[in-house]
């Protein structure tokens, strides 16, 4: 094999457990622990949960892709804790509730988190506000068919 390839799988491997590393300490674990009160919220219709992950002034835009057109659509924290009390994703059948969190990056306060819902991903913004992490921001789009 060529030492050249041997040298980038090395390199890759070190970027992963450098990634992994990060991701085992506590700074990593609240931003997933932030991340599961948002899917566990939805999952469980649970209202105060959701609202506990959520920065006051969350913004939540879907970026759908039909064709040539993108039309944005905007939820507020408001309604977001509305339809998850109202159980709109509310399951207790375990197939139905993936909620696989990758947290990207940290910084300074601040941190990009991917998550895989049942029907959608959402990538999350988050930041460390008075003391504790909340969801600032979410893009989010419905799994496509391609």
């Amino acid at each position: 094999m060529n030492p050249r390839y041997l040298l980038i799988a090395a390199m890759v491997m070190l970027a992963g457990a450098a990634q992994a590393e990060q991701c085992a300490s506590k700074t990593c674990n609240d931003i997933v622990a932030v991340a599961h009160d948002y899917t566990d919220g939805w999952y469980n219709g649970d209202g105060p949960r959701m609202k506990r992950a959520i920065y006051e002034k969350l913004v939540k835009r879907e970026i759908p892709q039909n064709g040539d057109k993108t039309k944005i659509s905007d939820l507020s924290p408001e309604g977001l804790v509305f339809y998850t009390a109202k159980g709109t994703g509310a399951t207790s059948e375990p197939g139905l509730r993936r909620n696989d969190v990758k947290v990207l990056d940290i910084y300074n306060g601040m941190a990009m988190v991917r998550v895989d819902m049942q029907d959608w991903v959402d990538y999350m913004q988050m930041a460390k506000i008075d003391g504790r992490w909340q969801i600032v921001n979410v893009i989010w789009s419905r799994h496509s068919n391609e």
